[in-house]
């Protein structure tokens, strides 16, 4: 069993895809009731798919920026150079990403 939910619009519009034993639901909820089904629409799964695919990503920019910016703004002198290098090593890897 696969399921998958992205919310937008400060939680106005909820979509959910459920894949379970061969048979799958993709539907739209508008303020937590049922409203719109998209099943056998590929055009929109694909893009929900990719949706679900730039928010994972931009959990690791806001990790990986944050452990930066935690080790630029760490005082001069008691900054740990291997807990820096470890903190651009990770940022340089997601920026090098297309």
């Amino acid at each position: 069993m696969r399921k998958e939910i992205l919310t937008i619009c400060d939680t106005k519009y909820t979509f959910v895809f459920e894949d379970i034993e061969e048979q799958s639901d993709f539907r739209c909820d508008r303020y937590g009731e049922q409203w719109r089904s998209f099943n056998g629409d590929g055009a929109v799964l694909q893009l929900f798919l990719y949706a679900k695919q730039l928010q994972a990503e931009l959990v690791e920019w806001r990790e990986a920026l944050q452990s930066l910016c935690n080790q630029q703004n760490g005082p001069p002198l008691i900054r740990d150079q291997k807990q820096w290098q470890a903190a651009m090593n990770e940022a340089n890897i997601l920026l090098s990403k297309p």
